[in-house]
């Protein structure tokens, strides 16, 4: 129907404070709010596991979909806090990009 329509799609989100849940970021993704957090590593390999997933299914499942952009994080960033990110996104904070582009080319 899109292409028929001549519609493209933009697709949304693949993290999301509200929407995440904590035990992504936690070791063993355990679902203790008192369990660590898991390391930079794990986390990045994580997101990266989940969004190739995510392209995969799409890519099957919606051959005719044209998708012409796609958000990777929503709403990670909240003035209004202490530091300044919404929750988890706080925990999301694993990576530590913090502006060295250390992490460029990844999600978050």
């Amino acid at each position: 129907m899109q292409q028929k329509n001549n519609v493209v799609v933009r697709g949304h989100v693949f993290t999301w404070h509200s929407q995440t849940p904590n035990w992504f970021f936690k070791e063993n993704f355990s679902k203790d709010p008192a369990a660590p957090n898991a390391s930079k590593e794990v986390m990045l390999q994580r997101l990266e596991n989940y969004i190739k997933s995510v392209f995969e299914t799409v890519q099957k499942e919606y051959l005719d979909v044209e998708f012409y952009a796609w958000d990777i994080v929503n709403e990670a960033i909240n003035p209004d806090t202490p530091n300044g990110m919404c929750l988890p996104a706080e925990v999301a904070g694993i990576t530590k990009d913090d502006g060295n582009n250390e992490n460029e080319g990844k999600s978050m």
